[in-house]
């Protein structure tokens, strides 16, 4: 079956196929997420993304405070 693919189809044969085709708009389906689904997607993720960065910024100002310390001698 690998062998009898053909590799070089030419635009063209292409274009000609969907002309002599009978498939219409109308039998398509378009599957995909909707522009107002992707924005509420989006704004969750970016959202989601903020709140880790918050969350790794504070852990890493609670160790350098914990660091600063330590230098000066105090037990934490």
């Amino acid at each position: 079956m690998r062998h009898g693919w053909n590799f070089n189809v030419l635009p063209t044969t292409i274009q000609n196929c969907g002309k002599k085709s009978t498939i219409t708009k109308d039998d398509t389906v378009m599957v995909g997420p909707k522009v107002e689904d992707l924005a509420l997607l989006f704004s969750k993720l970016l959202k989601s993304a903020m709140l880790r960065m918050y969350e790794i910024v504070k852990t890493l100002l609670t160790l350098k405070a914990r660091m600063l310390r330590l230098r000066k001698g105090k037990k934490i």
